[in-house]
């Protein structure tokens, strides 16, 4: 029971009349709850692979979820490949998810610049995007436009060259 509020799943059963300060604090845990449960999930079930005498009853405690196998797959995945404060200064899950390829140093900063400017999830994917896009085009450097190939003049192809008379 959560301040006079038993939630169960998909429903809640209030108990007797609570207080507008005892629901508050159950709309807060539901909402932290919505918001961290997948984050929840993934480390309890990353803790439960690092336990050797669980392994064969994980299938089954996984199960308890509801959730499907490559989608807690997925999660662990992402949850692995986060720092701490990477998941602490997301401001979504859809947000950890884009940056997972980045390194840790620069998921925190990228993290916080979406929660700062309050970005949504589309606008901090078309921001990563740029930045990939911005990154690749200096590893490319000299583009292939700009590579020159040399030939003797006994190697040029037949009907480049014009002999002089």
């Amino acid at each position: 029971p959560v301040g006079g509020f038993e939630l169960k799943h998909r429903s809640i059963t209030v108990k007797g009349q609570p207080s507008y300060g005892q629901w508050t604090a159950a709309l807060e845990f539901a909402a932290g709850a919505h918001e961290n449960g997948p984050i929840w999930i993934a480390a309890l079930l990353a803790y439960g692979e690092s336990r050797h005498e669980w392994r064969e009853k994980l299938s089954q405690a996984a199960a308890l979820t509801g959730l499907t196998h490559k989608t807690l797959e997925n999660l662990v995945s992402m949850y692995r490949k986060l720092s701490p404060k990477a998941l602490a200064v997301a401001p979504s899950l859809g947000h950890m998810d884009a940056v997972t390829s980045f390194p840790a140093a620069e998921q925190e900063a990228l993290l916080e610049q979406a929660r700062d400017e309050e970005l949504t999830v589309l606008e901090f994917r078309s921001l990563l995007s740029r930045r990939r896009r911005a990154r690749s085009h200096v590893a490319r450097w000299p583009p292939a436009c700009l590579r020159v190939r040399l030939h003797f003049r006994s190697q040029c192809p037949a009907g480049r060259r014009r002999r002089r008379p």
